[in-house]
């Protein structure tokens, strides 16, 4: 395979699979203190230097508030704007667990020679 073709399966396989665990990934970061959007998205490109935008995290952020995955406070510090903050609620750390053990059987499955 060329590299070319290397780089652009590549490029497929995270862009396909970032979408797909967008919320699991998220609860994941959130459980592990990254707890504003801007964190987020900063972690993921520094840790995958894959390019993630508000435009696709804040709806799914949205997605796990409006389904009692998060909740999200606004705080606000004296001179800057508001920020909020997500922390996980227990039906988060609930499918966070659950999400987590199947990816364990999945990965295991895909490993198998």
């Amino acid at each position: 395979m060329k590299q070319k073709e290397h780089d652009d399966l590549l490029e497929w396989i995270d862009e396909r699979f970032l979408k797909s665990m967008a919320r699991i990934h998220c609860l994941s970061l959130i459980n592990r203190g990254y707890r504003h959007g801007y964190d987020i998205i900063k972690h993921i490109k520094e840790k995958s230097d894959i390019e993630v935008s508000a435009g696709m995290l804040y709806p799914v952020l949205q997605w796990l508030e409006e389904n009692n995955y998060v909740k999200g406070v606004w705080k606000y510090e004296e001179g800057k704007p508001g920020r909020k903050e997500y922390e996980l609620t227990d039906d988060g750390l609930e499918l966070l667990k659950i999400a987590r053990e199947r990816l364990t059987e999945l990965s295991a499955n895909l490993m198998e020679k």
